[in-house]
């Protein structure tokens, strides 16, 4: 069951954005949100859009999700493949799909890919290439237990690297707690 979403929403240029995604450097992002009461599975996605209007790119990388701790990767981190170098076709743009992610595209412009032009880890970073200002496109974790990892009420300390370029809108990563059977518990901004 859905508990609740805590949204990192990002719009404009990020710091570093040169113009295409290979020419751009990444931003380091940290923040940190409270395990919500119930909480026993977790989930991440990279999203476009607010509105169907938003176009652009997001590419993130070194994805860390950690009980309080220091970054690199962040020390503890539970989160499974956070550089996406596990997965099938991951150097092939148009169909890699790193283990543990899913994609949903609503639109016929919209290119959720593994991107190897430009990454933090080794070879590999995970991108959403929206076009379609009528549809929007995102990536999707499966859920990722929390058990003997993160208690309700625990502090969770999310690091991640980012490059952006968007117009009319908004992109998102987006952290969602889900129950035991899997039912969410819903949304934080």
């Amino acid at each position: 069951n859905h508990i609740n979403d805590i949204h990192a929403v990002v719009n404009g240029d990020s710091a570093g954005w040169g113009g295409t995604i290979a020419s751009s450097t990444f931003t380091k992002f940290n923040e940190t949100i409270i395990v919500p009461l119930g909480a026993a599975l977790m989930q991440v996605a990279l999203v476009s859009g607010g509105s169907e209007a938003t176009e652009g790119t997001m590419v993130i990388d070194d994805l860390s999700v950690a009980e309080q701790a220091t970054p690199q990767l962040l020390s503890g981190n539970f989160w499974p493949n956070p550089s996406f170098e596990l997965g099938s076709n991951l150097d092939n743009p148009t169909n890699g799909v790193p283990t543990g992610w899913n994609f949903y595209n609503s639109g016929s412009s919209i290119i959720t890919q593994v991107t190897t032009n430009n990454y933090v880890s080794a070879s590999h970073a995970l991108a959403v290439v929206d076009g379609d200002s009528g549809a929007y496109g995102s990536w999707y974790s499966n859920h990722a237990p929390l058990t003997n990892t993160a208690v309700a009420g625990s502090i969770l300390s999310l690091q991640w690297f980012e490059l952006y370029s968007i117009t009319n809108g908004d992109f998102r990563v987006v952290f969602t707690f889900f129950d035991g059977s899997g039912n969410g518990l819903g949304d934080n901004n």
